[in-house]
C-alpha cells in the first residue's frame, strides 16, 4: 500500500520483519560465520598471517599444522580491551558514542613429545585452549526531527506489516504489529481485505503522509563474541613437513538492546488519532555452540622458506534466540485512558551451517633476525544455510537470497617481525572482503606491537590494532524503513603473557 513512498532500497543485511515470531536474520548468519580473528598479541600484531609460520597458539584456529613447529612446552594468556567509537547520522544530525569492553583473546597450553629422532617423526605435539574468533562490541544513538513532508513513518511500516489479518487475530499474535495494535498505535481502516494505518499518518488520493513533526530517538548497544575451544594434535616430520588437525568447539554469544521512540512536537497535529508518543524496546540474546574440523600442513622446502595450506569443514551451529519486545504508548482515547503498554517474549531454536574455508600461506625467515609472512583465505558466503526447528525448509527464502546475493570472498593477511636481541618489533595488516559489496563493507585492520622474551622462557607481547572505518547502515524497522548510517572506529589493546619450558 505504501510501496511508492518507501525511499530506501531493501537491505539484504537487515532483511527481516520484526513482526515475525522469531528474529533470526540473514545478518545473523553472516555475523556468526565471519571470523575476524583475535588471539594472541603476536598473532594480532602480525595481522594473523600464520598459515605458513605456525608456532603461535592462535594459528591452531587457522592452520593446525602450526602445532608441529613447536619445540617446547608453552602456556599463553591474553587479556584484551576493545574500544569502539561510532559516529551515527540520522535525519541530518550526527551523534558520537563509544563503548569499551574487557575480554580474553586467548588462553592455551601446548605440549611437545620429542621422539629423539632427527629423521621421520621428530616430535608429536598437542594443544588445548581457547581463541577468540569474532568480537561484537558497539554502541550508538541517533536523534532527529521529521516533518509532515516525510514520506513514511515507522508506525506506517508496522501497520503495513500487519498484513491482511483481522483485528481479532492480530491482537492475539506474538508480533510487533500486535503490540502496536494493542497500544493504539495502529488501527484498522477497512476489511476484509484488512488494511491498517499508523497513528502518526494520514492518507489522501496521493497516498500516505506524516500528519505532523516528530522527534525521533534511537539507541543501540551490542556485546558478544564467538570463541573457539581448540583440541589440536600434530607433528614434525624431519624438520621439513609439519601436519596437524584441530577439533574446534565454538561458543557463541550475542546480546543486542535497541530502543526507538517518536514524540509529537505538537500533539494537536495528530488530533485525529490522539497520538502523543511511543517507545519500542527490543532485547535479543543469542547463545549456542558450533563444531568444526580443521586440517593443515606446512612444508619447508629449504632453510628459511615455509609454505602452508589448510582447509576447514563447515561449522555446524546450534543456536537459541530469546527475543523480548515491549511497546509503551501515549495516545488519547475516548474510553480507555492515555497510557498503554504491551510486551512479549519468544524463544526460538535454529541452526546455521557456516561455509567451508580454505587458505594458503608463505613465510620467509631471515635467520634469527627477521621474518615476513603472507596468507590468503577463501570463503564462499553463498554457501551459508539456515535451518529451523520445525521443518528443514523454514528458511528456504533466506537461503535462496544468500545463494543468489552473497559471494565468494578473498581475505589477505600480511605480517612482519624484526628481532633486536630479546626485543621484537612487529607490524601487520589484514583485509577481510565484504560478502556483498552493496550491503556490507570491507574491513581493513592495521596493527603494530612489541615483544620481549628472555632466556628463562618468560615472554610478554603487547599490540595495538585498529579498524579505521567500518561503515554500516541500520534499518529502524524492516528492510525499507528509515535508516541510520554509522561509521565506526574499532581499536584493540592486546597483552599476552607466556612461558616456554
Amino acid at each position: 500500500m505504501k510501496n511508492n513512498y518507501k525511499w530506501m532500497v531493501a537491505s539484504l543485511a537487515l532483511l527481516f520483519s520484526t513482526g515475525a515470531a522469531n528474529a533470526q536474520t540473514i545478518d545473523d548468519a553472516v555475523r556468526f560465520s565471519q571470523n575476524i580473528y583475535e588471539g594472541t598479541a603476536r598473532f594480532q600484531a602480525m595481522g594473523g598471517a600464520f598459515a605458513a609460520l605456525g608456532g603461535d597458539f592462535s594459528s591452531l584456529s587457522i592452520n593446525p599444522a602450526g602445532i608441529g613447529v613447536y619445540r617446547n612446552f608453552e602456556w599463553t594468556f591474553t587479556p584484551t580491551v576493545t574500544i569502539t567509537s561510532t559516529e551515527a547520522s540520522y535525519l541530518g544530525n550526527t551523534a558520537k558514542d563509544s563503548r569499551g569492553r574487557f575480554g580474553f583473546g586467548n588462553m592455551g597450553f601446548v605440549g611437545v613429545y620429542n621422539t629423539g629422532q632427527s629423521k621421520g617423526l621428530v616430535s608429536f605435539n598437542y594443544g588445548v585452549g581457547y581463541n577468540k574468533l569474532a568480537n561484537f562490541t558497539g554502541r550508538f544513538s541517533g536523534q532527529g526531527r521529521s516533518t509532515s513532508a516525510s514520506p513514511a513513518t515507522v508506525l506506517g511500516y508496522i501497520a503495513e506489516d500487519a498484513g491482511d489479518v483481522s483485528p481479532d487475530i492480530l491482537q492475539d499474535q506474538y508480533s510487533v504489529p500486535s503490540l502496536a495494535y494493542n497500544t493504539y498505535l495502529i488501527d484498522v481502516m477497512s476489511g476484509p481485505p484488512y488494511e491498517y494505518i499508523g497513528a502518526t499518518e494520514d492518507h489522501d488520493a496521493l497516498g500516505y503522509f506524516q500528519m505532523g513533526a516528530l522527534n525521533h530517538n534511537y539507541y543501540r548497544d551490542v556485546v558478544g563474541n564467538v570463541g573457539e575451544y581448540v583440541f589440536t594434535v600434530g607433528g614434525n616430520v624431519s624438520d621439513k613437513f609439519y601436519f596437524g588437525m584441530t577439533l574446534g568447539l565454538q561458543g557463541i554469544f550475542y546480546s543486542q538492546y535497541e530502543s526507538y521512540s517518536e514524540t509529537a512536537v505538537d500533539p494537536t497535529d495528530f488530533a485525529t488519532s490522539g497520538f502523543h508518543a511511543f517507545t519500542q524496546q527490543t532485547q535479543i540474546d543469542v547463545s549456542g555452540a558450533g563444531v568444526n574440523l580443521k586440517f593443515g600442513a606446512i612444508y619447508r622446502p629449504f632453510a628459511g622458506l615455509r609454505l602452508g595450506a589448510y582447509i576447514h569443514t563447515p561449522t555446524w551451529m546450534w543456536l537459541t534466540d530469546e527475543s523480548f519486545y515491549k511497546i509503551n504508548s501515549e495516545v488519547e482515547t475516548l474510553d480507555d485512558g492515555r497510557f498503554f503498554g504491551d510486551e512479549y517474549t519468544n524463544v526460538y531454536d535454529y541452526r546455521i551451517n557456516a561455509p567451508f574455508k580454505w587458505g594458503v600461506g608463505a613465510a620467509y625467515t631471515f635467520g634469527k633476525v627477521a621474518l615476513l609472512s603472507v596468507d590468503y583465505e577463501g570463503v564462499d558466503y553463498s554457501m551459508i544455510r539456515m535451518y529451523g526447528r520445525d521443518y528443514r525448509n523454514e528458511f528456504a527464502e533466506d537461503n535462496e537470497k544468500m545463494r543468489d546475493d552473497l559471494s565468494y570472498t578473498s581475505n589477505i593477511r600480511v605480517g612482519a617481525e624484526v628481532r633486536l636481541g630479546e626485543v621484537s618489533v612487529r607490524g601487520g595488516y589484514a583485509f577481510y572482503q565484504s560478502p556483498d559489496k552493496e550491503f556490507y563493507y570491507d574491513q581493513n585492520i592495521i596493527s603494530a606491537g612489541l615483544g620481549y622474551a628472555n632466556k628463562g622462557g618468560f615472554f610478554i607481547d603487547g599490540t595495538y590494532s585498529f579498524n579505521p572505518s567500518y561503515k554500516y547502515n541500520y534499518a529502524l524497522y524492516g528492510a525499507n524503513s528509515q535508516r541510520i548510517e554509522t561509521d565506526t572506529f574499532i581499536s584493540k589493546i592486546i597483552l599476552t603473557l607466556g612461558f616456554r619450558f
